[in-house]
């Protein structure tokens, strides 16, 4: 048996939450609607420098731009999911990468995966509340595609914030999503131009 979503949508509609989302998120988003502006989508959530709390939190790396740090998210409208209509999601077959593993949480400690219910999940989602058997494979395959994602997201925000540091990219908002999803190549060739 698998977590079956009883479609309550309190996942998403949390005013708390942030649905982090990663670079191949916004290549589903792109491929899913293509003739949509990522602008409307994307929300740039700004932290305090200083504040590490909410990148543990988030399990997503903070991102350097010239507004500061941030972390990129799904737009909100009045504390609900942007793709949120009534108690359905609108991109389901597209939806990201964090909304697909709800109510999981996944961790590797000394090479094995660990798995656990989030927090919010505790907190409000009627499908844990009842007694329902694990299905250990789906989980560990569910696992596997999650951690490989978001271990290529850090790395490319790893570059990103490098390369934003020593001044090498103009670290807007508009050309990190053009990073993220392919748009400019950073070659040691390109990046020797730029300087």
């Amino acid at each position: 048996m698998r977590f079956k979503c009883t479609l309550c949508g309190q996942c998403c509609s949390d005013p708390s939450l942030i649905v982090t989302i990663t670079h191949r998120d916004l290549l589903r988003f792109e491929f899913f609607s293509p003739t949509s502006d990522l602008f409307k989508i994307v929300g740039f959530y700004q932290t305090p420098n200083a504040d590490s709390s909410l990148e543990e939190k988030l399990m997503t790396p903070a991102i350097i731009t010239n507004r500061g740090k941030i972390f990129l998210g799904l737009q909100r409208i009045n504390d609900r999911c942007i793709f949120l209509e009534g108690k359905l999601c609108q991109i389901y077959d597209a939806r990201p990468l964090i909304c697909n593993s709800f109510p999981y949480t996944f961790q590797v400690r000394a090479n094995q995966i660990y798995w656990g219910y989030s927090l919010k999940a505790k907190e409000y989602c009627p499908a844990i509340k009842g007694e329902s058997k694990i299905n250990k494979k789906h989980l560990e395959h569910l696992a596997s595609i999650i951690l490989k994602e978001f271990e290529e997201f850090r790395q490319l925000i790893q570059i990103w914030n490098t390369l934003a540091q020593n001044n090498v990219i103009d670290p807007s908002p508009q050309t990190l999503l053009s990073f993220l999803t392919g748009k400019i190549k950073l070659s040691i060739e390109n990046l020797e131009n730029m300087k």
